[in-house]
């Protein structure tokens, strides 16, 4: 687990992933950790004003729980359970059935709101939990030929209260997408997926609050749509400028770790005192 020295200038660390059957990278090392440790690791955590989520599904092609025909609530009470019980502060539904995002009919909002409604079971706003997604841009798109169903804009108007906040994948779209502040934040650039930079999915209705800008910590952490972290802190102070605060997310540690965040803070959110000295463990 990452040291919270390793840690300043986030408040979210996010470990990946709960799937179907089981679970892996650090989530799993996570697990492998007696009850006394996990409490002592959390508390650690909150101590420096950082929450600890779990994310679900991930981007493995075998991870296609819709496509598979999982029940989503049975699911969806599981992993809410496991979070629950784990000691974690929220789960984060990075569901990427691809398959299933390009069906034409509305099984796949069906399924996400059914799998939402069930994790919030467990981990419900009034206890103090959160939620949040991991969906990538295009599926924010208005055009219906591209998803009758809206995609995640159609899961955002069923259950969208039920999500905090929404860490928008801004990369391995294709070579040149969402790679300069313009089509990040403005206008998007990919033909087929309209209207899917920052403030378009707010137009179209999603609230601009809980729209955080994620993006590759380093160039092989992805296959496109790597920005570096000082061009991309003045994208951030531009957005700020235009009334976005949301913040920004990153896949992943430990290549987005303190200096990757200081540099990110340096136009946008900057603050002294984070970096001022390094915490202690």
């Amino acid at each position: 687990m990452p040291s919270t020295r390793e840690l300043v200038g986030m408040n979210v660390l996010t470990l990946a992933f709960l799937t179907s059957n089981t679970s892996s990278f650090r989530a799993q090392k996570f697990f492998n950790y007696s009850v006394p440790e996990r409490r002592r690791i959390v508390n650690l955590y909150h101590s420096k004003g950082i929450s600890l989520f779990l994310s679900t599904f991930g981007g493995d092609p075998n991870e296609q729980p819709v496509t598979q025909n999982f029940n989503p609530t049975m699911l969806g009470d599981l992993h809410g359970e496991i979070a629950y019980k784990s000691g974690f502060d929220g789960l984060d539904n990075d569901i990427e059935d691809f398959e299933a995002f390009s069906w034409h009919n509305k099984s796949l909002v069906t399924w996400v709101s059914m799998y939402t409604e069930a994790v919030r079971r467990w981990l419900p706003a009034s206890g103090g939990f959160g939620m949040s997604a991991a969906p990538v841009a295009p599926w924010f798109t208005p055009n219906r030929t591209t998803y009758c169903h809206g995609a995640y804009d159609g899961i955002d108007k069923q259950v969208g209260h039920l999500y905090d906040f929404y860490n928008v994948q801004f990369y391995n779209q294709g070579v040149g997408s969402y790679d300069d502040c313009k089509n990040l934040l403005f206008k998007s650039n990919l033909t087929a997926f309209p209207q899917t930079s920052i403030f378009e999915i707010a137009r179209n209705g999603v609230p601009l609050d809980k729209l955080l800008i994620a993006k590759p910590g380093y160039p092989v952490d992805a296959a496109s749509g790597y920005v570096p972290p000082e061009k991309l802190s003045y994208c951030l102070h531009l957005a700020k400028n235009n009334g976005w605060k949301a913040g920004a997310a990153s896949w992943q540690f430990p290549h987005a770790s303190t200096q990757w965040w200081r540099e990110l803070r340096m136009d946008s959110f900057y603050d002294e005192s984070l970096f001022a000295k390094r915490p202690i463990d």
